[in-house]
């Protein structure tokens, strides 16, 4: 079992610039120090999910952080352990939300436009915790009220292409996010998950497709 030490006063767990007088982790993989730093920061915050796959698609081994710091924000700390560790927080300009990912990522803007105005209002919290990609935007879709489906890649209904004729495998999405429109959640998850909003037959009907 993973044991996390994160040694906080009660009123540092609700004020995000406090100092926090020590910040503790002994052998944690990286994702969950970050997870820990960034819900203490109050950031809206995506990990890039192809941050530790390989080229074949399979996992490689996190980094583990031991470490022992006296007197850091969360925020302060948090940037410090991506500085470390070669990673960027970048901040998307239309849904405000930080993906953090490598120093080499590609920005892959979605098209908002498609998805028409954003007349819905804000959603206190959005949370899925290991929810499958698919399950994810069909439920943002709905909230968002856009005309839209998946490309069966995405929604998990195509069948084995050939050669190797290997289902694709699909991804799970882990957030918490505060204060966003369901139309910037699905716009945040499309982006960082290699999606792309394109027209579709039906006017009026968008389909969301993996980036090709």
């Amino acid at each position: 079992m993973l044991v996390l030490g994160l040694v906080l006063p009660l009123a540092a767990q609700s004020q995000s610039d406090d100092n926090i007088p020590a910040i503790n982790f002994q052998t944690v993989p990286i994702t969950t120090a970050i997870q820990n730093l960034a819900a203490l920061a109050n950031l809206n915050y995506i990990i890039d999910p192809k941050l530790f796959v390989a080229s074949d698609g399979t996992m490689k081994p996190e980094p583990e952080l031991t470490l022992h710091w006296q007197n850091y924000t969360a925020a302060n700390a948090l940037a410090r352990v991506l500085k470390e560790n070669h990673l960027v927080m970048v901040t998307d300009a239309f849904t405000t939300v930080v993906c953090i990912t490598g120093t080499n990522a590609v920005d892959n803007p979605v098209d908002a436009t498609l998805l028409g105005n954003d007349t819905n209002g804000i959603i206190p919290m959005t949370f899925f915790s290991d929810v499958p990609l698919n399950t994810a935007l069909t439920t943002l879709i709905g909230q968002a009220r856009v005309n839209a489906v998946l490309d069966p890649q995405v929604s998990g209904e195509a069948l084995p292409a050939p050669p190797d004729f290997k289902m694709i495998r699909t991804p799970t999405v882990s957030v918490r996010w505060h204060n966003l429109t369901a139309r910037q959640a699905l716009i945040e998850i499309c982006e960082v998950y290699g999606l792309v909003v394109v027209k579709g037959s039906v006017p009026g009907n968008v389909v969301i497709k993996y980036r090709k």
